[in-house]
């Protein structure tokens, strides 16, 4: 993960000046990445959406997974059907991506990131 870049303190007051939008539909059991930030913007720093239909693991830079890691803990975030995830001063690089949580479900996530 790249370190955040230290910022002055004019440079935090100012207005977040890009945004891009996502909506993702998920084919049954894959994961996916729903934003790649190249393009868009050099770094996210707020983020807001909300998951339709069916349950997900969402990870930001790095790739989702429904599994434990080798130290036994899983590092994406469950956001079950119906509910939403908003996060101001957050530091996102690159991607969001994301899994479904039962492979035969066709989740749907929608939402908003703002950076620079």
């Amino acid at each position: 993960m790249v370190s955040p870049l230290f910022r002055t303190e004019n440079e935090t007051r100012q207005q977040l000046g890009r945004a891009a939008n996502f909506t993702y539909t998920f084919a049954a059991g894959t994961a996916a990445d729903v934003l790649t930030l190249t393009g868009y913007m050099s770094e996210g720093n707020k983020i807001s959406f909300v998951v339709d239909i069916g349950d997900l693991y969402v990870a930001f830079d790095a790739t989702a997974s429904i599994t434990a890691g080798g130290d036994g803990i899983v590092r994406s975030t469950l956001v079950p059907a119906g509910q939403g995830y908003s996060e101001e001063n957050i530091f996102l690089s690159s991607r969001i991506s994301a899994i479904p949580a039962v492979s035969t479900e066709r989740p749907r996530i929608r939402g908003v990131v703002w950076g620079r």
